[in-house]
């Protein structure tokens, strides 16, 4: 599976209504509660790169890719994910992105790979829950066109059976 661009936070809010729920646990990074529509995301990223220069405690590896899933969720490019960060008091916006190779697939991620798909499944596959999400919802450009010609052939139609009973009377 490519990785879209738009594989963010900030979208997996605005799309599929998930909230985030910071953890101090690395175990629990990227765990995804689907009937809560909660994301648990590990919030000690200045951790993970202190870490990276003695990494005696932990494994290198683990380090270096949960540190690139924070980047990848959380882009320092993008404004509305800067100023999500601020919102949430998370203070690793500061730390600047770890400078490993750029991954575009989720096969290269061979730890949290699994978590990921998971996530990914559920922002892009799911359908908009309700009417909000499905007015926002732009993954699918010809099922969200579809959507709203639908929507308004149905209050076109509920008009003019209005106004056709309106004309009998």
């Amino acid at each position: 599976v490519r990785l879209d661009p738009s594989f963010t936070v900030v979208n997996m809010i605005k799309i599929c209504g998930l909230q985030v729920r910071w953890t101090e646990s690395l175990e629990d990074h990227l765990r995804l509660d689907r009937r809560a529509k909660v994301l648990s995301i590990f919030s000690q990223k200045d951790f993970l790169s202190g870490h990276m220069q003695s990494a005696k405690i932990l494994p290198c590896a683990l380090l270096r890719e949960t540190i690139t899933t924070l980047n990848l969720l959380f882009p320092h490019w993008d404004p509305a994910t800067q100023h999500l960060l601020y919102s949430h008091n998370q203070t690793f916006r500061s730390i600047p992105p770890f400078e490993g190779p750029k991954r575009s697939s989720l096969r290269e991620f061979t730890i949290w790979g699994e978590r990921l798909l998971e996530l990914y499944e559920e922002v892009y596959l799911s359908p908009p829950d309700n009417w909000r999400q499905l007015w926002i919802d732009r993954r699918n450009p010809h099922q969200w066109w579809t959507s709203w010609i639908a929507v308004v052939a149905f209050a076109l139609s509920l008009v003019s059976c209005v106004a056709s009973t309106i004309q009998a009377w």
